[in-house]
């Protein structure tokens, strides 16, 4: 909003970013800082540490880099931050294709009905494989993954308490 796209674009082409508005840092990391609710990781480069933590103010992570550890996923569970990882938050193109493999994308509510269900669906029962087997988020998804690759049933999924 208020972005001038020629302006923007030379400085973009001059200095490798989009200048930033008011109250802008020179340093990235400063958006932990930030009083969000979420916060989207994405881009190149470090991801978030463990040394990063205690500035944090967001109380979800989403992960769209798949550079997140194991340590900093179990650290921020700690925390009591939701974390999401990349393999949830980034399965709606997945999801649509196999709805348009299957039954077509004619009816775009329902293809977004579809991706809402079963990321949701996929973060439960990751939420529950985590918290019953100490793995990261990641773990669990990518154990469910292995598991239903190899035609092993998937453990029940266990209530989860949720971050107010």
């Amino acid at each position: 909003h208020g972005l001038e796209h020629e302006r923007a674009s030379v400085f973009k082409q001059r200095t490798g970013r989009i200048p930033a508005g008011a109250g802008a840092s020179d340093d990235p990391r400063d958006v932990l800082r930030a009083p969000a609710d979420v916060l989207l990781l994405s881009g190149r480069g470090p991801s978030l540490g463990l040394d990063d933590l205690p500035a944090l103010q967001a109380r979800v992570v989403v992960d769209l880099t798949s550079a997140v550890s194991p340590d900093v996923e179990r650290a921020l569970r700690a925390q009591g931050v939701a974390f999401v990882p990349a393999l949830i938050a980034t399965a709606g193109p997945l999801i649509a294709a196999d709805q348009e493999r299957t039954v077509g994308l004619d009816d775009a509510d329902a293809a977004r009905a579809r991706i809402r269900r079963e990321t949701g669906r996929l973060l439960a029962r990751a939420q529950a494989l985590s918290a019953a087997q100490g793995l990261s988020m990641t773990e669990a998804v990518v154990g469910l993954g292995l598991r239903a690759l190899c035609g092993a049933p998937a453990p029940a999924p266990a209530p989860v308490a949720r971050p107010r």
